[in-house]
This record gives structure tokens, sequence and C-alpha cells, in this order.
């Protein structure tokens, strides 16, 4: 007994970080546990014949990665086992390139820590956890850790399958484009859109899919101002499941796999984050910005006009009006009813201006024309 605790206690000594970590909040270590015992649930139901499932962190990149400088330290033969998604978009320059990395089990403890060990690998995954809520908080900022993912497959065959999710034909178009799939806010913009045998080809033979999950609805001025240095968000998971087996759809739906309706989706979280950021910047009230539903809507409907990206943001921007009708809110906000007769004749101008110059702006044409009778 008294090797085994001396073995825990080097092994705790080893895991440190240079001696200035900081104890993690709480619902960090309770975001651990429930990783944990979903990972140890799904390793009972397989059966003898089953390969073994394993867990991977899912990294932005290597290069220039906190995440990835602590784990190579921590657990350097799971930094030798990394596999780099191997997209010819970073040829070359492989660290760049998404990448996933083995989770030792000794992080995920079945049924709770029983060693010291077990203690500090589950705090170091935790205070992953924590910092990647941070970089999530600040919304426009990249983020290192972007998920946890449950395989049976290798780190190789991951990344394998994760190459040809990220080599993705937009709707309509004969050029692919490189698809952010490990940007937990691309995931989560169009995961709910995709139906089961769409979710079914983006996980392969991921079982699930774990990421933290990201803000989306108004801003304060508070939290834009001060960052994220300061902040302490609450961590909660948004999780992946595959619904069944993928049914057999070939490859070429893999590179084609969303509609024009979801590739828009899952490209509107800066659009979105950057009016609420606008708003709040001009500090307005939290209950005076459009709420997440609102915020959705109004970019369906600036996609389905066919507006640019700029303009979307704009469409969003001139739709929404801050008043003082609620005299027990303060200052709320309102959507221009877009399928009003007036506002229908003025869309259509702005429209018609779009169209005769390209240079123009949905902005300025909506200033010049808002008040049109």
């Amino acid at each position: 007994m008294p090797h085994r605790i001396l073995a825990d206690l080097e092994q705790t000594l080893l895991g440190s970080t240079s001696g200035q970590s900081i104890e993690p909040p709480a619902d960090a270590i309770a975001r651990c546990q429930e990783l944990a015992a979903a990972y140890h649930s799904r390793k009972r139901q397989q059966t003898p014949e089953d390969r073994s499932l394993r867990a991977y962190l899912l990294l932005d990149r290597w290069d220039d990665s906190a995440v990835a400088a602590q784990l190579a330290e921590v657990w350097p033969e799971a930094a030798e086992a990394r596999a780099a998604v191997p997209d010819a978009f970073y040829a070359g320059r492989e660290g760049e390139a998404p990448c996933v990395v083995p989770l030792p089990e000794i992080a995920l403890p079945d049924g709770g820590t029983s060693t010291l060990a077990q203690a500090r690998a589950q705090e170091i995954l935790a205070e992953w956890l924590q910092a990647a809520s941070r970089q999530a908080h600040k919304r426009l900022a990249p983020q290192d850790l972007c998920a946890v993912l449950f395989s049976t497959d290798s780190a190789g065959w991951v990344a394998q399958h994760l190459a040809k999710l990220g080599f993705q034909y937009p709707p309509g178009s004969t050029s692919a484009r490189v698809f952010r799939y490990q940007d937990p806010r691309v995931m989560q913009r169009v995961w709910p859109e995709l139906g089961a045998a769409q979710q079914g080809i983006w996980l392969g033979g991921i079982q699930a899919w774990w990421t933290l999950t990201q803000p989306w609805g108004p801003w304060t001025q508070e939290d834009l101002m001060a960052g994220a240095e300061h902040a302490v968000p609450t961590l909660s998971w948004f999780q992946a499941q595959r619904p069944a087996a993928p049914d057999g759809r070939t490859e070429r739906l893999l590179h084609r796999l969303m509609n024009t309706d979801q590739w828009h989706a899952a490209h509107s979280a800066p659009i979105g984050n950057r009016v609420w950021a606008g708003f709040a910047r001009r500090g307005l009230p939290f209950q005076a910005q459009p709420d997440a539903r609102t915020m959705t809507r109004l970019l369906k409907k600036g996609h389905v006009l066919g507006l640019s990206e700029t303009d979307r943001q704009d469409f969003v921007w001139c739709s929404w009006h801050p008043s003082s009708q609620n005299p027990l809110h303060g200052v709320i906000g309102q959507s221009i009813d877009w399928d009003d007769p007036h506002w229908r004749n003025v869309l259509a101008r702005i429209q018609q201006g779009l169209g005769d110059d390209p240079k123009a702006g949905f902005a300025s044409l909506f200033e010049e024309h808002k008040h049109f009778a």
C-alpha cells in the first residue's frame, strides 16, 4: 500500500502545471464527472467483440495552443499519439490543422476519483474546460479545445473522417470550401437543423460529440467590455449523439451534407454575435436586444432575401428598433414587420438598389428609403 500511495503522489507531481494551478470551479468538476459517467456507461454497453471505446480531445490546432502545450507536458504519450486531420488545406503546416488527441482514461475515472493521480487528472481536464468556457464567453475569439469525442476508431481513423467532413461543397457550388466543423459555434448552430440521417453521416464512426454550450443571445455591456478574464461563466454540455448507424449513404453525400438553409445556419454565429456586440457597445440593455429566437429568425430572413454576409448583418441591425413602451421593464425592443405593406415596399426598393449598384449597402439604402410613403 505505501508504494501505491507514493506512486500516486509521483503522478500527481508530474501532472502539476509548474505549481501555478488554481482549483477549478465546482461546475467544471461536475462537467468532468458527467463526461466520465457517460463514457463508462457506453463502455459497459459494449460486447466482448467490440473494439474498445476511446475518448479523444478535438483541438482547433496544435501549434500555439495553450491546451496542447500543457497536454504535451502532462501526458506526453497522448501528445505523441495525436493525429492531425489530414486536410490538404493544411499541407505543409499540419500544426495548424484540427487535431485529435487521445484523452487518458485516468482523467475519466469510473464512479469518482479514488487516487490522488485521478483527482489531479480530473482537475487538469476541468481547468481546460474552464479555459474553453472563458474563450467561448468572448464569442468571437478562437477556441483551443473544441470537443470531446467518443469512438472505437483510432485517432488516425477519426482524423480521416473529419478530413472528409471538412471538405464541403456549399449548396449549388462546384468548388469545395473548408468547413469548420471543429468550431463549437458552427456545430451548435447547424446541428439542430440536420435530419437524423445527416447527423449520422456527420458523426460517421464517432458515437458522441460533446462540446461546451456556446452563448447565443443578448450580450451585456459589462460582459463585452470586461471580456472573459474576470467572468466565471456557467458550464454546460451540448451533446450530439449518433441517432443511428450511417444508413449506407455514399461518401459523395458527406461532401455535400447540407442544404442551403443549413449551410447558412452553420455560418450564422459570427453575424449574430457581431450584431449583439454592436448593441452592447451602444449601451442597449440586455432586455432591449433581440433574443436568440428573434436573431435566428432575422438571420434566416436575410438569407432568404439573398443578402450577403455584410448585408445580413446590416439587415438585422436595421430591423431592430429599441423603444420605451414598457414602463415595467424600461427600454425594450421590437423588430420591423417586413410583411407590413409600408416595410414591404421599403424592402423592395432596397433590393432594387442592391441590384442596380453592387457597391451599395443595405444600411445606406435603408436610411435612404425607410421613410418612403
